[in-house]
């Protein structure tokens, strides 16, 4: 199977084992809830089997194609819950050293999370796409049809509004 072809249901199985964590990764960072990440995971690699006629390797890589179907569907889910925020702490914490610890990195997260949510939806794209997913700048520029200077001043510009809502709170 050629890495960029989604032809049989062969290649869909291979696409989604090569995929499937790094798409609900990314959909989690967005969503902050493991069964909404999952069911939208699911659903990417539904839409991406039905329109598989449309991909066209020579315009955009596979996983371009299937972090934008997965971009424009957090958004349809988005704007069906209107905003409703879902956020899940970690259950599984063992000895009291790691629940403190545990605690400490959860309202870390939950505090840097807290400030990107009040980003614009592209800033917050554009941030977890580099940061989280770590893919590069010229990928990202692909994934949100945009050029790539347009993407490095978008990235600087929300890494700074990021940090500034960050400091203006912890002041």
């Amino acid at each position: 199977m050629n890495q960029d072809q989604l032809k049989t249901l062969n290649d869909l199985e291979a696409i989604f084992q090569k995929w499937n964590t790094a798409i609900y990764r990314y959909i989690y960072a967005r969503l902050n809830n493991q069964e909404t990440a999952e069911d939208i995971t699911q659903e990417v690699f539904i839409k991406a089997w039905q329109a598989r006629d449309l991909f066209d390797d020579q315009k955009s890589s596979l996983k371009n194609w299937l972090y934008a179907i997965a971009i424009n569907t957090i958004r349809d889910h988005l704007r069906k819950v209107k905003g409703k925020i879902e956020i899940e702490l970690d259950e599984n914490i063992q000895d009291d050293s790691e629940v403190k610890g545990q605690a400490e990195t959860q309202n870390l997260v939950a505090f840097v999370f807290s400030h990107l949510e009040k980003l614009q939806e592209r800033e917050q794209e554009i941030i977890i796409l580099r940061y989280q997913e770590d893919l590069e700048l010229k990928e990202i520029a692909e994934i949100l049809n945009l050029e790539l200077s347009a993407t490095k001043v978008a990235l600087h510009r929300a890494v700074q509004k990021l940090r500034d809502l960050c400091n203006d709170e912890s002041e």
